[in-house]
């Protein structure tokens, strides 16, 4: 009970602090001379850690008086799965979204723009704003302090999947990290708008917090991938699943927006379009949270139906409607505050060929993907609505609309790093291009005369080679010369232009390997007595045990394999099949023969103990290593590009904020 009293208590304080720290952040928006609200900052950041360590401490402690421990604890849940299982569900989420969102709003108070103080104020008036809408979200409509009036002995622990691997510890917690870092560009896109002023200080403050948020939702988005390809048995990483394409969506459009930002810090920007690509952002991490958490979408991710949707959707509606207004009153306010736009003014005509028109296309192709996905996403349920029969939208929809779209992004990812800001003769580009050309047509017909029968795996081998030729070479020329010494020193120097060419090496070869995976043959099944063998996939796979237990609530049969692929060693798999009663679910979690260029993936998926006979799905998957060792190279190089320059680290703490006067100073 003193638990309950305590974390319902945090939950109102948080509430309030969120409410007078919005207030005091608007006075201070009208008139400069108002003192911040720090202390209200901070207390609703406090307030956040305190109820998230007392429902942590319910669940260490066992403390089933506490609802939330009684639904989702349990006394054989391991440690690790114990302090997991607080964002296991739903209310307990919000706690950990909560967290994140406090640590932003603390950050982002001490962390002012230095070229444009003036937008602090009303940034971090939405930002409190979100914070109370959410501490009064989890307070009235999904409070995980609620008391049990009889408490129970044991709890159910939580959804087997979600204790059954050590991604769980790190998969939510950077989703949430990237959903709440990008409520800080969408404060200042709605402080620009207020304010009139979005130029070069407002996008270098911008795009600090877009990196930061993209970087933690491309590592989660990645963990996540691996996470199912481990341990949901399907033998995918991806499935288009609608809250799998809740978190993808937000990612496209802050891809956009870190490109926009580029040509807006470069005076080449449309500053309206990169203000309404900020807000957007935001408002997708809304949708995903409301498809998440409202049960109006059937997946494996979501939580089950609460009386938190309702009110999402009206937040969601009321944002929305916000920022378009502003951006339809005051976005021509915008034009005149835009210093940079004189570095790019009468310079010249732009050719068509220019990386300027590359940066334009770039994002009108993400805005097409991520619209496409929101399609697809959305029209099942306003199907439902509107007919009352539900469509599904499967992986066929989405290959086939969004390849052409994929191509086009992957050709500009090619060529970019070959164009001049403003362009070239063409003859110029052509002599540029030349050796990236040999190298894809060389890739190209390798691949085709390896006997591949797709023409999309010979054309994305051959422009992930093309890519892969231009970045080498540049990132090679900023690095030569004067040894080791010299190649650190250019490290350091070019940090930043070295981190996001690696990060796009990274993408060029996990567009390959989802390619070349994605023309694998369909899984095939073999049922296989105890000492018999199969043949699957050019793989010889003998059964040489059958085992059944029933531990910790679960029932589990497991198959002892021994496999032979080719002519390659024996080796030994274990695929197990495990029952939960209690939750009524059954999870195979396949066994895999891990390899750069192929994975065996073996999943059970029925035993008989009675006849000792398994039913085996075999599939080969290609390239599974080369994705995952591409997504390790795209955090490296999104760490290299975010990590601050030393320069810059050492300014900011010798000397007070002032405005950039060079546009050498503007560019970095």
């Amino acid at each position: 009970m003193t638990v309950s009293l305590l974390g319902t208590a945090c939950l109102g304080l948080g509430t309030v602090a969120a409410l007078v720290a919005t207030a005091g952040w608007v006075a201070r928006t009208r008139d400069g001379r108002r003192k911040p609200p720090h202390s209200a900052t901070y207390a609703l950041a406090g307030a956040a850690l305190a109820a998230f360590l007392l429902l942590e401490w319910a669940l260490l402690s066992r403390d089933f008086s506490v609802r939330y421990v009684a639904e989702h604890g349990g006394r054989d849940v391991p440690p690790y799965y114990t302090v997991t299982s607080l964002w296991s569900a739903l209310e307990g989420s919000l706690l950990l979204w909560l967290l994140a969102l406090g640590t932003v709003v603390v950050l982002a108070l001490r962390r002012p723009p230095a070229a444009e103080p003036r937008l602090h104020p009303p940034a971090m008036a939405v930002l409190t704003a979100t914070a109370a809408f959410f501490f009064g979200l989890a307070l009235l409509a999904g409070n995980p302090f609620e008391a049990v009036p009889a408490a129970p002995a044991d709890g159910p622990g939580p959804n087997p999947l979600l204790r059954s691997h050590p991604a769980m510890g790190v998969h939510p917690p950077l989703l949430y990290a990237g959903y709440v870092g990008l409520a800080v560009p969408f404060a200042y896109a709605i402080a620009a708008l207020v304010t009139g002023r979005a130029g070069a200080g407002w996008a270098r403050a911008v795009r600090g917090w877009t990196l930061l948020g993209w970087a933690a939702l491309t590592a989660g988005i990645a963990v996540g991938a691996w996470w199912s390809y481990a341990v949901l048995g399907w033998g995918g990483y991806w499935a288009w699943d609608p809250v799998e394409n809740a978190s993808l969506l937000p990612w496209l459009t802050a891809t956009a927006l870190l490109h926009a930002l580029l040509a807006e810090r470069r005076g080449g920007g449309r500053t309206g379009w990169v203000v309404c690509l900020a807000a957007l952002t935001f408002t997708l991490v809304i949708l995903g949270t409301f498809l998440t958490r409202s049960g109006v979408v059937g997946s494996v991710h979501t939580f089950t139906q609460s009386g938190i949707g309702p009110p999402l959707l009206v937040f969601l509606a009321a944002t929305t409607v916000a920022w378009l207004a502003l951006l339809a009153l005051r976005g021509d306010r915008l034009a005149g505050s835009e210093p940079n736009r004189t570095r790019d003014a009468g310079a010249g005509r732009v050719r068509l060929l220019s990386l300027r028109s590359a940066l334009v296309g770039n994002n009108l192709l993400l805005a097409a993907v991520a619209a496409t996905v929101l399609v697809g996403t959305l029209f099942p349920t306003v199907q439902e609505m509107l007919s009352g029969t539900r469509l599904t939208v499967g992986p066929g929809y989405y290959n086939q609309a969004l390849a052409p779209l994929a191509l086009a992004v992957l050709a500009l990812m090619a060529i970019g790093p070959l164009l001049a800001w403003r362009g070239d003769p063409p003859a110029r580009l052509a002599r540029r291009a030349a050796t990236p050309a040999i190298t894809a047509g060389v890739v190209a017909g390798l691949v085709g005369l390896s006997g591949s029968q797709r023409p999309s795996v010979v054309v994305v081998c051959g422009l992930a080679a093309f890519v892969a030729s231009t970045l080498v070479s540049a990132m090679a020329a900023r690095l030569a010369g004067g040894g080791a010494a010299g190649a650190r020193r250019a490290l350091r120097r070019h940090r930043r232009a070295l981190g996001a060419q690696l990060a796009h090496l990274a993408l060029a070869i996990a567009a390959m390997a989802i390619v070349v995976s994605g023309a694998d043959p369909p899984a095939e099944q073999r049922a296989v007595a105890l000492d018999g063998t199969v043949t699957s996939r050019g793989v010889t796979i003998r059964l040489i045990g059958l085992d059944s237990t029933v531990t910790d609530g679960q029932e589990r049969a497991t198959a002892r394999l021994v496999v032979r692929p080719g002519n390659g060693d024996e080796r030994r798999m274990s695929p197990t099949l495990a029952l939960f009663p209690d939750h009524g679910m059954v999870v195979a979690t396949p066994a895999i023969d891990p390899g750069l260029t192929r994975d065996l993936y073996v999943t059970l998926l029925s035993a008989d103990a009675e006849t000792k006979t398994a039913l085996l799905r075999v599939s080969v998957n290609s390239f599974m290593g080369v994705l995952w060792g591409a997504a390790g190279l795209l955090l490296i190089g999104i760490a290299l590009a975010a990590w601050p320059q030393r320069a810059a680290l050492a300014s900011r703490r010798r000397a007070p904020a002032r405005a950039p006067r060079t546009a050498e100073e503007v560019g970095r």
